[in-house]
C-alpha cells in the first residue's frame, strides 16, 4: 500500500485488497488453535475421500489399541530397524495380511 502523497509509485493491477496478517478469521474473530486444527483435519479428510486414487491417498484416522509392553517395544524396534514410524510399519503389516 502506498502513501496518499506518493504520486510516483504505480499501482499494481489486481492488488486492491490488502491481505491481513495473523490467524484467519471465522466470522468476526480469529480461529483458535483447536478450530484451525479441526478445520485442517476436516479438509484433509474431504480431499482424501474425494480422491479417485485410493491406493496412494492416506485418510487421516486416529486408531487406539491396547497392547502389552512387549508388543509395543517390538513394534518400536522393528520400525526403527526399517527407518519408518510405527504407523507406517502397521500399514506395511496390513498390506501383507
Amino acid at each position: 500500500m502506498k502513501q496518499a502523497a506518493d504520486t510516483m509509485t504505480a499501482e499494481l493491477p489486481g492488488l486492491s485488497m490488502m491481505l491481513r496478517r495473523g490467524r484467519p478469521c471465522v466470522g468476526t474473530r480469529p480461529m483458535t488453535a483447536a478450530e484451525r486444527k479441526r478445520r485442517s483435519r476436516q479438509l484433509r479428510m474431504q480431499s482424501a475421500l474425494l480422491s479417485s486414487d485410493v491406493a496412494s491417498v492416506q485418510v487421516p484416522v486416529q486408531l487406539n489399541a491396547v497392547v502389552d509392553e512387549r508388543t509395543r517395544r517390538l513394534l518400536r524396534q522393528r520400525a526403527a530397524e526399517r527407518g519408518v514410524t510405527m504407523g507406517e510399519l502397521i500399514d506395511q503389516l496390513m498390506v501383507h495380511l
